[in-house]
């Protein structure tokens, strides 16, 4: 019978995951035009009176262009890396929205899971980790450091907005391990 419950609620799950990502490729496509258009508008990013933009909403949860500029400007420090047009600014920007959307879908999922705990000490290690790694794939600490306060980062700043990113990390790896 557990056995049973277990192979049903697998099928579930995959059901729920195929609903979502289509969904989620729904809202990519309408989201890929909006972003793209707001760069061509008058009342763009850059018009002084607009606070804020949304890229995307997923369920109850929105996604703020500042937040998807933050997810750039954290893949630029982690890449050292700059796309070299905005053919291909366009086409990461895109691609980053997409998994944006992807992980809140997952999130969501996660969070309703209250079998899922994760601990402090879990989020710390794997924050201290993730950034161990980032900074080995600079020639030295000096290097990392001078790269996060190129993107306006210092490494306290870093670590507290990548904090959370770590602890969403943790949740949907959990859910999936499930």
């Amino acid at each position: 019978m557990v056995k049973r419950q277990r192979v049903i609620r697998r099928r579930a799950l995959r059901t729920i995951r195929m609903l979502l990502f289509s969904l989620a490729a729904s809202l990519v496509m309408v989201c890929g035009v909006a972003v793209g258009s707001m760069a061509q508008t008058s009342g763009g990013l850059d018009d002084p009176r607009v606070i804020d933009r949304i890229a995307a909403v997923v369920g109850d949860r929105v996604i703020l262009a500042s937040e998807l500029a933050q997810q750039m400007q954290m893949l630029f420090v982690q890449s050292s890396q700059r796309p070299r047009n905005q053919a291909q600014l366009d086409s990461l920007t895109e691609m980053v929205l997409e998994q944006m959307i992807q992980d809140q879908l997952l999130l969501i999922a996660a969070r309703g899971d209250t079998s899922i705990v994760v601990r402090e000490s879990d989020v710390e290690a794997a924050l201290d980790e993730h950034i161990a790694r980032i900074a080995s794939q600079f020639e030295s600490n000096e290097a990392f450091l001078a790269a996060l306060g190129r993107e306006g980062f210092t490494l306290r700043e870093f670590k507290r907005r990548y904090r959370d990113e770590v602890e969403n990390q943790i949740l949907k790896q959990r859910l999936v391990q499930k």
